[in-house]
């Protein structure tokens, strides 16, 4: 995964910043497995009390869970969107190529199958 500012972070899924917005976050995990410079996300207050053992620089969370969060956090309406919107921005995932290269031959023998482009 790439590293990324909480700030910049935090601006590109519309969230608000609290606490230290330079702290670079690496990767995501889940409140249980996560680690210095990952983030994670309170989608439920039924789980709080999970932030208190929780080991990430960060924690995507609503408002009314900010109180209880011991360290940076974006806030947000819906931290379980903002955690599959995040994952996407920090997916490192290869895309295929979107063009042929100029160097592509194909054999004069060669038939391509129904439905073929």
């Amino acid at each position: 995964m790439p590293s990324i500012r909480l700030a910049d972070l935090a601006q590109q899924l519309d969230a608000q910043v609290h606490g230290d917005g330079e702290i670079v976050i690496t990767g995501i995990a889940s409140m249980h497995s996560a680690k210095p410079a990952q983030i994670t996300f309170l989608s439920n207050s039924r789980y709080r009390e999970q932030l208190a053992s929780c080991q990430a620089s960060a924690v995507v969370l609503t408002e009314e869970d900010l109180p209880y969060c011991n360290v940076a956090a974006l806030v947000v309406k819906n931290p379980y969107l903002t955690y599959a919107r995040m994952a996407q921005i920090m997916d490192t995932t290869p895309q295929p190529a979107q063009d042929i290269a100029p160097s592509a031959v194909i054999s004069p023998e060669a038939t391509l199958g129904n439905q073929v482009s």
